[in-house]
């Protein structure tokens, strides 16, 4: 059990609060910096660099190449009735694509469910 009146206690504790803010705060300015150098390169670099980052599995500089090109696109995109409609056009398409998948897996799931069935009874 912890006791908060321990002296050694605060003295610990305090020092690594002030050592945690201070990470943070350094990783904050990285990150602004990292952000900013984003914000200057093509939707196409940032695409590859949010692949190599998901390869890489770096989750920070996935979701901020991602972050950064989702308000690139948004920034540029012209809200026409006509681009509006390409939106819809592409969103039927799209859901039309995931039904099918849908039961194609399905179709796949219910035969390998029988060849477990048919040979856990042999």
């Amino acid at each position: 059990m912890l006791h908060y009146h321990d002296a050694d206690y605060k003295k610990t504790r305090v020092g690594s609060g002030i050592l945690l803010e201070h990470m943070n705060m350094r990783n904050y300015k990285q990150r602004e910096t990292m952000e900013e150098k984003l914000k200057t390169y093509s939707i196409e670099k940032l695409e590859k660099i949010a692949f190599r980052a998901n390869q890489k599995r770096d989750e920070e500089m996935l979701e901020s190449a991602l972050r950064t090109r989702a308000w690139k696109l948004n920034e540029t995109f012209d809200w026409t009735p006509g681009n509006k409609e390409k939106l819809l056009r592409l969103d039927v398409k799209l859901m039309d694509c995931f039904e099918k998948l849908t039961a194609e897996a399905r179709i796949v799931f219910e035969a390998l469910q029988q060849r477990i069935h048919i040979s856990l009874n042999i």
